[in-house]
């Protein structure tokens, strides 16, 4: 609930904002985020993993006494990295915007966005800590807090006529409040843990969060320089308007981070605690993988299907090419079938950070001279095509890296019942409003509604559930409120046609 509610206030801010700055300026303000781009790779050395790893395994196994002093090893790296990259990336602001972008005009909005650094490494850190601990209801605090700061100084700044700068001004000043908050919320938790002897001193806290990390910061550093680099790309061979179109596009993933968002969030930690039960590694991976499927595929393929209704409403004509991005940016998605929230954080949470390390290089060996090719020749269709299929061969070797390991693998024939219904309603809704002309907000909520009926249907007369999994869901809902009302009769209907 703390991610839908953060997602809907950014996206106000986002949308104001988009719509006043224009795609043009919009996309030199999407330029002139890249390079912090990159420092938040460099910050994040892996020890957010290693804390909420360590964190949730220790209090499993009820191991008490180094708690404190892993939390506070993990402060420490991340204001010493958060304050080194924020002064070198301001330093370099001048150099970065006329000789790597050819853009001066962002030379300013680097400066400005170098304050956020600090505050993004403080974040990450505390983050990993909340998540640790299971507190999850801080997060959303946390979330929710940052994000009414962010749809809030951005537009009133923009509304006010700072443009460009406003918007920066509206990024990095919120990161920065909510890095000192997640400080507090982190003070919180480690108030509450009972005070022991700890068998290992600062130095050593520090090494061990470092040595988990490391092969996780050079993975990071893989996967992460990809995207900086299709920046630059960009920057160089498409139009900035076409760069604010396709910024607009990529948003609207944070449409399924109401429910990617929290179940990633959660695997690392429930994965941890299982290091030596293989059965229940076993059963709760391929449930991860399974249940959020069903609920990812249906939103998948009615966004996809209402894009043009989607970016229509909220922008009218001004981003005539977004609608068409989104969609092939969204496919990403339907790979969740087969293990892409799921995989790493299985391998990272049993130590195996050294084959999540190789599985970003193959994915990057492959990907990058697809994006070098296609991107001066296709521009962001290009880039769009290239991400889609590259990667994927990284999610092939990390499924079989898992059942060479553990010998086990996904649900695939769930994955296929899964994926049928879903896209069998988004052809039906493409199809028909290709033929009929509404409302764009009667389009918006009719597809919506089709895609459902075909996919509910469709997981019924496929069998894609059991009367296990429909108990496990039950369970499940229990524990959001008032929605579960909403749910419970969905899975009566289910439950009835459900094989055993």
């Amino acid at each position: 609930m703390g991610q839908v509610a953060s997602t809907f206030i950014v996206a106000l801010g986002m949308i104001y904002v988009s719509r006043v700055l224009g795609s043009t300026t919009f996309g030199i303000v999407s330029i002139a985020q890249a390079p912090i781009g990159v420092t938040y790779l460099l910050i994040n050395v892996g020890t957010d993993q290693a804390l909420t790893k360590y964190l949730s395994q220790f209090r499993y196994e009820k191991k008490n006494e180094n708690l404190r002093r892993l939390i506070e090893s993990g402060v420490i790296i991340s204001i010493v990295f958060g304050l080194f990259y924020s002064f070198v990336t301001y330093l370099s602001a001048g150099f970065l915007a006329n000789q790597v972008f050819h853009e001066p005009k962002i030379e300013v909005l680097v400066k400005i966005f170098s304050i956020a650094i600090l505050g993004q490494s403080l974040v990450t850190t505390s983050w990993a800590v909340i998540i640790g601990y299971e507190r999850m209801s801080l997060k959303s605090y946390h979330s929710v807090f940052y994000s009414i700061l962010k749809s809030l100084i951005g537009p009133v700044l923009v509304y006010l006529g700072y443009g460009p700068v406003g918007a920066a001004l509206g990024e990095a000043g919120p990161m920065m409040f909510a890095g000192v908050l997640g400080v507090v919320f982190v003070y919180v938790i480690w108030k509450s843990v009972k005070k022991s002897q700890s068998t290992i001193s600062h130095m050593e806290g520090v090494k061990m969060l470092m040595l988990y990390g490391y092969p996780l910061f050079f993975s990071n550093l893989v996967a992460g320089f990809r995207p900086y680099i299709n920046t630059y790309l960009l920057s160089q061979f498409v139009a900035n308007n076409l760069i604010g179109n396709y910024s607009v596009a990529t948003r609207f993933s944070a449409l399924l981070g109401f429910v990617v968002t929290p179940i990633s969030q959660t695997m690392l930690p429930l994965f941890s605690k299982f290091e030596n039960k293989q059965e229940d590694l076993e059963y709760v991976y391929r449930a991860s993988i399974k249940y959020t499927s069903i609920i990812v595929y249906p939103m998948v393929a009615a966004i996809i299907a209402m894009s043009p209704q989607i970016i229509e409403i909220l922008y009218e004509d001004a981003y005539p090419q977004a609608s068409l991005y989104m969609k092939l940016y969204l496919a990403l998605f339907f790979f969740t079938g087969l293990g892409s929230l799921s995989n790493l954080r299985l391998l990272n949470s049993q130590r195996m950070t050294k084959t999540t390390l190789n599985i970003n290089l193959l994915q990057n060996l492959v990907t990058l001279p697809m994006n070098i090719f296609l991107i001066p020749r296709f521009g962001i269709i290009g880039l769009l095509v290239s991400e889609l299929l590259g990667p994927r061969v990284g999610t092939v070797y990390s499924l079989w890296e898992i059942k060479k390991k553990f010998g086990f693998t996904p649900d695939y024939q769930a994955t296929v019942k899964t994926f049928i219904p879903s896209f069998t309603g988004f052809l039906a809704a493409a199809y028909l409003f290709s033929l009929v002309s509404w409302n764009p907000w009667l389009e918006l909520f009719s597809g919506g509604v089709l895609v459902f009926i075909i996919y509910l249907v469709g997981v019924v007369v496929l069998g894609v559930l059991s009367k296990r999994d429909i108990h496990d869901i039950r369970i499940i809902t229990e524990s959001i409120g008032p929605i579960s009302g909403l749910v419970r009769p969905v899975l009566g209907i289910i439950e009835r046609c459900a094989s055993d």
